[in-house]
């Protein structure tokens, strides 16, 4: 994922630096906090891009843990701008999944703790 992504990432999740933790890597689950343990509360299942558009589809732990996919757009002077975005209950394994979830209506447009 490039940089100008992970800033995009970064800013629309309210983050000060960049944090989400690789796929099968340790982040905070549930809202108890351990000390001495600073863990990313999100964790990549997956990402991808087709031409100008990347899409990052990520577990988000806590009190209002769930699933997500945020998509991004990355315009001709290489900045990158939130294009679309939506949460719900499951995760895909896998692309084709992500597709049919999405195009089933499993991930909702409420409001969310991205």
């Amino acid at each position: 994922m490039p940089p100008n992504v992970k800033w995009a990432f970064s800013k629309f999740t309210l983050e000060p630096t960049f944090a989400l933790a690789n796929p099968g890597e340790k982040y905070q689950v549930n809202d108890v906090v351990v000390m001495g343990q600073d863990l990313p509360w999100r964790r990549l299942l997956f990402a991808g891009r087709e031409g100008n558009k990347w899409f990052i589809h990520y577990e988000r732990g806590g009190r209002m843990r769930g699933y997500y996919v945020l998509v991004f757009t990355v315009n001709q002077q290489g900045t990158a701008q939130f294009m679309w975005g939506r949460g719900g209950d499951k995760g895909a394994k896998d692309l084709e999944q992500l597709r049919e979830m999405v195009a089933a209506g499993q991930f909702s447009n409420q409001e969310h703790i991205w």
